[in-house]
């Protein structure tokens, strides 16, 4: 039997370096500290462990080593995320919104909704401002008012028989296609993907007009740590510089288009 003294120096130097090289490697992983996220239940957005945001959330923590990543198995409402949040079931929510109340802190403003004005191409209609809402058969999402400027209310406000609000997202492109409507407003990514779902339909995303004329919409990542939060946001700033953020975005509209 041959002992490590039989072996040449330089191979037991080898085998020590590699073998500290490996405790270098595996220790961040070893000592990261687990953080449970949980995040949202709509398309494209959120789509059981993967969508747009979900996606934006993983390419964050491939910079933050020091943490493992585990997203919630059960999509949730964002009432039950703040629930879960609070009680602490939950390391972290995604999606949360300014005013919502958390016990602990508010990301900087990371998830971006790409809210917009979509007619029907071939009605030709004339959308350069939000006043050109005015007097137009609009469908929208619920609460859409609350996250739109104050000139959609007063515009949408002066006909309010001609303002329609659904719960239902796949309603808006059934109904702006069946020309029910001439305006649907709501975000273009969860627009296109409705449009996908909507099997029997005769209409492609080239068949709309998109008029980008209402601000882009923010939410956070809400934590119950005060320092990951800190360094959710220094990780999330290094993938914006990078590219990757903006990267994911185009990826998932052009799946859609």
């Amino acid at each position: 039997m041959r002992h490590s003294g039989d072996y040449p120096f330089a191979f037991r130097h080898t085998v020590r370096r590699l073998v500290l090289l490996a405790l270098i490697i595996l220790a961040p992983l070893v000592c990261a500290q687990e953080v449970k996220i949980g995040v949202g239940n709509f398309k494209p957005y959120f789509d059981g462990k993967s969508g747009l945001f979900t996606d934006l959330i993983e390419e964050v923590f491939k910079e933050m080593p020091q943490y493992q990543l585990k997203i919630s198995a059960t999509p949730m409402s964002n009432y039950r995320l703040l629930e879960e949040l609070n009680a602490g079931a939950i390391d972290g929510a995604a999606n949360i919104f300014l005013g919502d109340k958390i016990k602990g802190c508010l990301s900087d403003p990371f998830f971006r909704y790409d809210d917009v004005v979509i007619t029907l191409k071939k009605r030709k209609i004339k959308i350069d401002s939000i006043a050109n809402l005015k007097d137009k058969s609009i469908i929208t999402y619920q609460n859409a008012k609350l996250f739109q400027p104050k000139e959609f209310s007063q515009i949408v406000d002066t006909n309010p028989s001609l303002y329609h609000e659904t719960p239902i997202q796949t309603n808006q492109v059934k109904l702006l296609a069946l020309e029910r409507v001439q305006v649907s407003v709501g975000d273009a990514y969860i627009f296109l993907d409705s449009l996908k779902e909507w099997k029997e339909s005769p209409y492609t995303a080239s068949d709309f007009e998109f008029h980008r004329v209402l601000p882009v919409n923010s939410t956070y990542m809400a934590f119950r740590d005060p320092k990951l939060c800190a360094d959710f946001n220094k990780a999330s700033q290094k993938i914006k510089d990078s590219g990757r953020y903006e990267a994911i975005y185009k990826a998932y509209l052009d799946k859609l288009q």
